[in-house]
């Protein structure tokens, strides 16, 4: 049985032969172009003599507060890998900054890697996993002899000064290594969801002389020769996307791009929200709401409605028959973040009891109209609904 480990790594040693062309940096990776059902392995990425598979797969996800990792890509599609380990080859030379930025949904692991799975962690300048309480594990160095110098010792750290990831969540997960030519050494920092993360084990620059309780840590590869990104590796099973490969440091935004649910903050903006004395966060704000219509301002987002206006909302306006045969009719918005789903019930005391009778109906402004089947029970409420992206 395989063991979930899933590992980002950046190997430093040099390469002797590849299968494939080493990318270039800077490198972006969306998936967006790729048809779902694609094996990135043998196109992108590689795979082990275990036949590791890494299939683009439709979905959407609700971001982070701070955001994607590549903001204006559409983020519908997401490479789901398993069976084993891939990995990316890419051409690092000659940069001082290599930073990897990217969205994941791994897998959490109960235990530390195994004998096998060491062998390339001791080689890499970078290696993460998550275990089971939704804590970064990171594999660095630990220095005991005087700078400059390679470290002695090498030890896992848990980075418990971050807020746990949960089961199931996408994170957005930031790499940054520095590569100091003149002294022959490399750093590196680890941003989870926005934040660079401090420790007992870091640095506050990438320079060793400086103090501790920072967010640098020192690689545990320190210098063979060969300081530059060669390769990134996923090893273990997970969901990847925005995979963005630069040459400067990561920064984020000082307030949140998105609220709980996924509403954009500037949509809040735009719409005329703001955080008041009431609503002090925008997680409030997108939870309240402002035009007393019943509809709280997210979920006016998500119907593309107005969150400032009363008569602006997803709301039937007539249901009649014909032939037999039921008609719908509602007022609805273009702006929706997804088609219609129409659902019928013959019970409104159970919020378990809709089934959908229509789904993916065009989103569109003004009425809408729409004639179903004859509902198979009577008697059939119906009712009109955007999923939620």
């Amino acid at each position: 049985m395989k063991k979930s480990f899933p590992v980002i790594v950046s190997v430093l040693c040099a390469v002797a032969s590849v299968s494939m062309a080493q990318k270039p940096v800077p490198y972006t990776e969306t998936f967006e172009n790729y048809a779902p059902g694609s094996n990135m392995v043998g196109s992108v990425w590689q795979g082990d003599a275990n036949t590791a598979i890494a299939v683009v797969s439709n979905l959407t996800y609700t971001p982070p507060s701070k955001g994607y990792a590549v903001q204006s890509a559409e983020h519908t599609k997401v490479m789901a890998f398993s069976e084993g380990t891939i990995t990316n080859e890419f051409n690092g030379t000659s940069i001082t900054v290599a930073a990897i930025d990217t969205m994941i949904k791994p897998s959490f692991c109960e235990e530390r890697p195994t004998a096998d799975q060491m062998g390339a962690v001791t080689n890499s300048q970078v290696s993460v996993y998550i275990d089971t309480n939704g804590y970064l594990n990171i594999y660095h160095g630990v220095m005991d002899a005087p700078f400059p110098g390679p470290p002695v010792l090498t030890q896992w750290t848990i980075l418990t000064n971050a807020v746990p990831l949960t089961t199931g969540s996408w994170c957005r997960l930031t790499v940054v290594m520095n590569y100091d030519i003149a002294n022959s050494m490399s750093m590196f920092k680890i941003g989870v969801n926005g934040s660079y993360i401090n420790s007992p084990e870091g640095y506050v620059s990438p320079d060793v002389g400086t103090d501790k309780d920072g967010q640098w840590f020192v690689s545990p590869k320190w210098y063979d020769g060969d300081l530059q990104l060669h390769r990134i590796i996923l090893s273990g099973s997970g969901m990847l996307d925005d995979m963005v490969v630069g040459t400067n440091e990561v920064t984020f935004p000082e307030g949140p791009l998105y609220a709980t649910n996924g509403v954009p903050v500037s949509w809040m903006e735009t719409s005329g929200l703001s955080t008041n004395s009431t609503n002090t966060t925008w997680d409030a704000v997108a939870l309240a709401d402002d035009d007393s219509d019943g509809v709280t301002n997210w979920q006016e987002w998500v119907t593309g409605t107005s969150p400032t206006n009363w008569s602006s909302k997803l709301i039937i306006v007539s249901s009649t028959y014909s032939n037999g045969f039921p008609i719908l009719k509602w007022i609805g918005s273009a702006s929706a973040q997804n088609n219609y789903t129409i659902q019928w019930s013959s019970n409104l005391l159970s919020v378990l009891a809709w089934t959908n009778a229509i789904e993916n109906w065009p989103k569109a402004d003004g009425t809408n109209e729409v004639t179903l089947q004859a509902p198979a029970v009577s008697p059939a409420f119906l009712r009109v609904t955007v999923p939620v992206p």
